[in-house]
């Protein structure tokens, strides 16, 4: 048989294991942190600062505000590939020891989905955060494929999407202005 024809029936079964397995990869990422939930709820609901804490994204463009709502597109390169996904972020506190965001794109190059939760709960004298999401492509015929591929890319992405976070909450607080506390007699 011809090395072609080989080539051919490899790719063609290597498609059909992706194709056939589920098309989406889901990360989870938890870490201790040492800010307020307000403060990482703030942070996250600074989308236009998205930029500074999430590898392979070069910009995003706000559309719409409404309350805990916000809606915006975010402009993506990485790997030498540029795209978009456009998304609706909901962030509310839960009382003064928690929180949460959550997200979903409504569209993207490539058919680009996502999907997910940020959750900040005080424990102790700690804050622990938590991120789970889901990405996926659509695209007829590659989808599977590119869903696999940005696997790395997306664990990288939220890895260090929380670890650059942390430090900017470390660092703000650390050049914030100290209260004065006041003794009554």
């Amino acid at each position: 048989m011809d090395k072609r024809l080989w080539g051919a029936l490899a790719g063609v079964a290597a498609y059909a294991f992706l194709a056939s397995r589920p098309s989406r990869v889901t990360v989870t990422r938890e870490m201790d942190a040492h800010s307020t939930p307000q403060a990482w709820l703030d942070l996250v609901a600074d989308v236009e600062r998205e930029p500074e804490f999430i590898p392979f994204v070069t910009r995003v463009d706000v559309e719409d505000r409404r309350g805990e709502w916000t809606r915006y597109v975010v402009r993506l390169n990485g790997a030498g590939v540029t795209g978009w996904m456009r998304f609706e972020k909901r962030v509310r506190a839960e009382g003064a020891d928690a929180g949460e965001a959550t997200w979903r794109s409504m569209g993207g190059t490539l058919g680009a989905g996502q999907w997910g939760r940020l959750t900040v709960t005080r424990r102790d004298e700690r804050i622990r955060v938590t991120a789970r999401a889901t990405t996926r492509f659509a695209a007829p015929f590659i989808g599977p494929l590119l869903t696999h591929a940005s696997a790395p890319f997306v664990v990288y992405a939220f890895m260090k999407w929380l670890e650059t976070m942390e430090r900017e909450l470390q660092a703000s607080s650390a050049t914030a202005p100290m209260r004065e506390e006041s003794a009554s007699g």
